[in-house]
């Protein structure tokens, strides 16, 4: 009970920090000009609390085989979809390796959420509508303002739960395909648009592969109210890196995708095989003063009820995010 009690409020305090940067970083900063300061700041706030949210929050420790390659390209991660929070744990290895922007493939209609689709429309989310034709140019879009990064991709497409691999079996065998006993049958018409559009205009880097398992959650719907109930176990996660191959030809690209997820399937009945390491989570303290600087500063101008004073709370807030970019 004190262990379920601590997970809510560790996942009430996290998206407490969404909704302050919501209010305090990224509102005011598209306010005075679409400041890239602001957004930067709420990003590493987010960023850099994660793991110490994954660990401690949820009692889950982050460990990892293997080191990410990257390119001074754009880079494309894949990775299985295992839970609500799992790209706190894509994100807490990926900051062990590089500090390269992450862009995240997601629904449009995510959008609607509160706070969270707020989010949306000023973070690195790329909002598809999975219409295959419209997405290609939202994508064309995308990758012509930038020339390096990481776009995240996770082709299962959902989270794994047994009704979904009930459904993804019933697929493989209904269409003679590939069936996997860990994973679900992954879509590859997006990943082979992403890659198609990357190669043409030379700024394909490397895939790189993320095999996630969750030991208590293993093959188990993972969802807020498992992830609150249950105790999860580690977190590990396998990390492979490779060159995609026969990006010209979509079934040769098919084939050669499969062959890599039958990897990722065994390896989720290996992971005892491999050596491990953990993630030590830290606490950045400093950005936490940063943030009940800002609040207490906005709290002070509601109270007062001053409007003569928001112009100077903006300003001051400005120099700050200045000063600690």
């Amino acid at each position: 009970m004190i262990t379920e009690s601590l997970k809510v409020l560790s996942i009430f305090i996290f998206i407490l920090i969404f909704f302050i940067n919501s209010c305090l970083l990224i509102l005011p900063s598209s306010l005075i000009g679409k400041s890239k300061y602001g957004y930067k700041l709420a990003r590493d706030l987010i960023q850099q609390h994660l793991d110490f949210f994954y660990n401690y929050g949820l009692n889950s420790k982050i460990k990892y085989s293997g080191s990410v390659k990257f390119t001074d390209k754009i880079d494309v991660l894949v990775c299985n979809h295992v839970n609500t929070f799992d790209f706190a744990i894509y994100l807490s290895i990926l900051k062990q390796f590089c500090n390269k922007e992450v862009y995240f493939i997601c629904r449009n209609n995510l959008k609607y959420i509160p706070i969270f689709g707020f989010y949306l429309k000023f973070y690195n989310f790329i909002k598809i509508n999975k219409n295959l034709e419209s997405d290609r140019d939202i994508l064309i879009n995308l990758i012509n303002k930038i020339d390096s990064g990481i776009i995240v991709i996770m082709p299962e497409g959902t989270r794994f739960t047994e009704e979904n691999y009930k459904k993804s079996k019933e697929y493989s065998n209904t269409n003679n395909l590939t069936e996997f006993k860990n994973l679900l049958y992954p879509k590859i018409k997006g990943l082979h648009i992403i890659c198609d559009i990357l190669n043409k205009n030379n700024k394909l880097g490397n895939i790189i592969d993320f095999t996630i398992k969750v030991d208590n959650m293993f093959l188990k719907k993972c969802h807020i109210n498992e992830i609150i109930t249950n105790n999860l176990g580690d977190s590990s996660v396998v990390i492979n890196n490779y060159k995609i191959k026969h990006i010209d030809n979509y079934e040769l690209f098919k084939q050669f995708f499969i062959k890599k997820w039958i990897i990722k399937d065994k390896i989720l009945n290996n992971t005892a095989t491999y050596k491990f390491k953990n993630i030590y989570p830290s606490i950045p303290f400093y950005k936490i003063y940063l943030l009940i600087i800002l609040t207490l500063n906005f709290i002070n101008i509601i109270k007062n009820s001053s409007y003569l004073l928001i112009p100077a709370a903006i300003i001051i807030m400005y120099v700050i995010i200045k000063l600690s970019n």
